[in-house]
């Protein structure tokens, strides 16, 4: 007897186009993608985490502050929530709609407004199976990108977790070269 479970969308959302990994046609399907390419979506459960993280911000600030620079906190917390929650739900011109990662650790990225922008993966990355925060270096100044589980197609970001925690990016040394570099 055979037992399967299919699992629906909890929040009732409708299941958005299938962006994946694109890998030229001449790379085989055992060597890793030359490129990794993800079409970025709306994360609604991202836009209310930041929200929420920094309301708890703001409640700490009215604890401790009084006065002017409580004022100031409280300003500057909420523009930066309203800007970060925004930019999870790519309403804002800035916010990145689509994201090609070479494999030597360049970057390319599309804009909602349609400009488009290149530059290298830093080396500072979280890695979660829920969260992706990376940064990317560029001209004329460096940007952090948060990805949550629903900011793109789910093997594209498994993709992407990957090629940040284990190879990728330039730098990276993976635990097997530094075991045999010590002996």
């Amino acid at each position: 007897m055979r037992l399967s479970l299919k699992l629906g969308d909890p929040l009732g959302l409708p299941a958005a186009p299938q962006p994946a990994v694109a890998a030229p046609a001449s790379v085989s399907a055992s060597a890793p993608a030359a490129k990794l390419v993800l079409q970025l979506r709306p994360a609604p459960e991202l836009a209310l985490l930041l929200a929420t993280l920094h309301g708890l911000a703001i409640f700490c600030a009215w604890v401790s502050l009084e006065g002017i620079p409580l004022a100031l906190v409280s300003v500057a917390t909420v523009a930066s929530g309203a800007c970060t929650a925004a930019d999870a739900w790519l309403a804002l011109p800035g916010s990145v709609l689509r994201l090609e990662l070479d494999q030597d650790g360049r970057v390319h990225w599309d804009a909602r407004s349609g400009a488009q922008g290149s530059g290298w993966l830093g080396q500072q990355a979280v890695v979660w199976p829920w969260l992706v925060v990376l940064r990317i270096m560029g001209k004329p100044r460096s940007r952090w990108l948060v990805l949550g589980q629903r900011s793109a197609d789910p093997q594209a970001l498994r993709a992407l977790r990957v090629r940040l925690r284990w190879g990728g990016r330039p730098g990276n040394v993976r635990k097997e070269e530094k075991a045999s570099a010590a002996r």
